[in-house]
């Protein structure tokens, strides 16, 4: 193990450039890791400190959806096509483009 731990730093060392890189991703990471937890920690493990947070939330829902309930199946299965169509037109337009083109032909003049 101590041998291990020697290398790494014997190689760490060595390449300065990549150690201050890895050594400043591994900073934003954990920063980035810490805000994150700090934010879930506030908004959802904290307790409530209204009485119903649930009516709370379901209150500022319906303003925000413009009086639409969160049970109405007619909006949420028109939604849901919607939402359908759209992916599949995202994916048929470049699987279209992608037809013309014969990847034999393209490997053959790639080289």
């Amino acid at each position: 193990m101590l041998a291990d731990l020697t290398h790494a730093v014997r190689e760490l060392t060595r390449q300065p450039r990549f150690t201050s890189a890895a050594v400043a991703i591994m900073a934003l990471a954990v920063g980035t890791a810490s805000a994150v937890f700090a934010v879930v920690h506030a908004v959802v493990l904290a307790p409530s400190p209204f009485p119903g947070p649930d009516r709370l939330l379901a209150r500022a829902a319906r303003h925000l959806l413009a009086g639409v309930g969160p049970v109405d199946l007619p909006t949420l299965a028109a939604v849901c096509c919607t939402m359908a169509a759209s992916a599949a037109l995202a994916c048929a337009i470049p699987g279209c483009r992608a037809l013309r083109f014969d990847p034999i032909a393209a490997l053959r003049e790639s080289h």
